[in-house]
């Protein structure tokens, strides 16, 4: 998915010196970098959604697995274990959530697409008080209603053209990766990088279904970097980035793919966003922000005095 509603699977730390704070935000700001272009190859590459899914999907559960296996000294099938019932909740979601992302940007424009899927934290704090009784606070049933009618604009544009599919399945892939978000928030304590391997592979077998087929030989660079170097770099990323500076930190600095995912597609391919894309866009951008603020403020607020700079992680997503 995308580096704006995702950074949420890799557990609390704490950072109490200032250097360990821009270390994160270092890592962080290259997280989102490294997948901007996500929706920008994907538009490149000229071919069915289900071809570029089984690609994207198995490169990127090859490139995961190695890396796990790299990093666990060879006790990969340990580390996928660990994962339990939770982790293989998050992986199909996490799958699910691809697809249908893949599915969002081929059908209607990178802007519409990326600030939909934005929309994915918000749903999962829904989606936690109905599934896990946690409480929401006032501020984000705020932020909910806001987005609600931001994101109604983004497809009151999309009624009379073709891009009503792709906004569609931009707001199910929302959904899917706000149910993969609670399933980590419910076994926080889990590394949950093994399930984003599974879920890679989980798309890559859905496409099986639709009969992929072999790229053409000047699109193949574009899917290798995509699935086996720019995904796999970006888990690692987002996952090292909450070592050092808190999720809600993490996940603000993550809202700027919203804005450099539609850059990409504008600059390269000139694809200018709807002036209802931009308007929504901006009102869901300064909402999440906001919101992600309150939240680092109320973090803080409940710390104990002798801890101040502990953080957990709360507010992060998987990639689609």
């Amino acid at each position: 998915m995308t580096a704006a509603s995702r950074i949420h699977a890799y557990g609390g730390v704490s950072a109490p010196r200032a250097t360990n704070r821009r270390t994160g935000v270092l890592i962080a700001l290259a997280a989102v970098l490294v997948l901007s272009p996500d929706a920008l190859i994907i538009r490149l590459v000229h071919e069915t959604p289900w071809t570029i899914l089984f690609w994207r999907g198995l490169l990127a559960a090859i490139s995961l697995t190695l890396a796990i296996t790299i990093a666990t000294r060879g006790h990969a099938a340990r580390a996928l274990r660990a994962i339990g019932w939770a982790g293989l909740v998050v992986a199909v979601f996490q799958g699910s959530g691809s697809a249908l992302f893949v599915t969002a940007v081929t059908h209607t424009s990178a802007a519409n697409a990326l600030v939909i899927i934005a929309t994915s934290p918000l749903i999962a704090a829904i989606l936690s008080r109905i599934f896990l009784a946690e409480p929401i606070p006032r501020h984000t049933w705020i932020a909910v209603i806001s987005v609600s009618g931001a994101v109604a604009l983004l497809f009151s544009g999309s009624l009379q053209t073709t891009g009503l599919l792709g906004d569609v399945a931009a707001l199910a892939g929302s959904v899917s990766i706000a149910a993969a978000i609670t399933a980590i928030r419910h076994a926080r304590a889990v590394n949950m990088v093994p399930a984003m391997a599974i879920g890679s592979l989980i798309s890559c077998f859905a496409a099986v279904a639709f009969g992929p087929a072999v790229p053409q030989a000047s699109e193949q660079g574009l899917l290798f970097l995509q699935g086996s170097i720019l995904i796999p770099t970006a888990v690692g990323l987002v996952a090292l980035a909450p070592r050092y500076i808190s999720a809600p930190e993490a996940s603000l600095i993550a809202r700027l793919e919203v804005v450099l995912g539609p850059l990409w597609v504008w600059w390269v391919l000139g694809e200018a966003p709807t002036d209802r894309a931009m308007l929504s866009g901006v009102v869901i951008v300064t909402v999440l922000t906001i919101h992600t603020a309150l939240q680092l403020r109320s973090n803080r607020e409940l710390l104990p005095p002798s801890a101040p700079d502990q953080r957990t992680s709360s507010d992060q997503s998987p990639i689609p």
